[in-house]
């Protein structure tokens, strides 16, 4: 049942007037306010009328009346500060909702935020925090691994093989220099192309293993261009030609 304070009355002092002007007698429904309400049975609603949601146990209060195309619009404020109107997210983001006087917010499972997501202090994934597009940047800190048995983890390694070129693309990734004759105090070259070596400037970590018994080898150099890097090995002077097979494995690191 809804009460409308639209009835006029009857004084001596004042004859007659509308009810809502002396005091806003609540309106009592068991629904809460919508913009719609601007009008009630005997007459339109008055600034400052309240209304008492008994479903809710929430009373609010008409703040304003306004026109827009013609069609007149209500604004109804809950007693507590809230707005009538539910502030409802997209599916994956956060949705809200107001009742007995408190806007409750709720965040799914699996959150998907329409922009960008910011924090002034620590952002904590207690599963994971995965990138499906873009970047995940620390512009002012480190990456931090605390636990002795976790670091980084690469799962796109790969491995090939090759006597003086090979192509492996990716960011790690071991290839095998099969069977490379290199005599003592002389250089071997291997050619390694790969997409994500894109200049110069790319820092690329190498490490070799393998070689005959004897022979003393080394990465001498390696030298970086647009899509490939050549690795220089070298064998010590005085020592044992190597013949045997080298894995060379290696980490584009930007």
């Amino acid at each position: 049942m809804t009460i409308s304070p639209g009835a006029n009355v009857y004084t001596q002092g004042a004859g007659s007037a509308p009810l809502g002007n002396f005091g806003c007698i609540p309106i009592v429904s068991t629904v809460a306010p919508s913009s719609t309400n601007v009008r009630g049975p005997n007459g339109n609603y008055v600034i400052g009328q309240p209304w008492v949601d008994t479903t809710t146990n929430v009373s609010y209060v008409l703040t304003s009346i306004s026109a827009s195309g013609g069609t007149l619009a209500a604004t109804w404020i809950s007693a507590a500060g809230g707005g009538v109107t539910s502030i409802s997210g997209t599916a994956n983001q956060i949705t809200s909702s107001a009742a007995t006087g408190a806007v409750t917010l709720s965040i799914p499972s699996a959150f998907i935020a329409p922009g960008s997501i910011a924090s002034t202090t620590t952002l904590t994934g207690g599963t994971g925090i995965t990138a499906t597009t873009g970047n995940i940047t620390a512009t002012a800190g480190n990456l931090v691994v605390t636990a002795a048995a976790d670091g980084l983890v690469f799962t796109n390694a790969a491995s090939t093989s090759g006597t003086t070129t090979s192509t492996l693309n990716g960011r790690v990734g071991q290839v095998t220099i099969t069977t490379p004759s290199i005599a003592a105090g002389a250089t071997a070259a291997m050619t390694i192309t790969n997409s994500a070596i894109t200049g110069s400037g790319t820092l690329v970590g190498y490490w070799l293993t393998g070689g005959t018994t004897g022979a003393a080898l080394t990465i001498q150099s390696y030298a970086n261009t647009a899509g490939q890097s050549v690795v220089t090995i070298q064998n010590g002077t005085g020592a044992t030609t190597n013949t045997a097979s080298l894995i060379l494995n290696f980490i584009v690191l930007n």
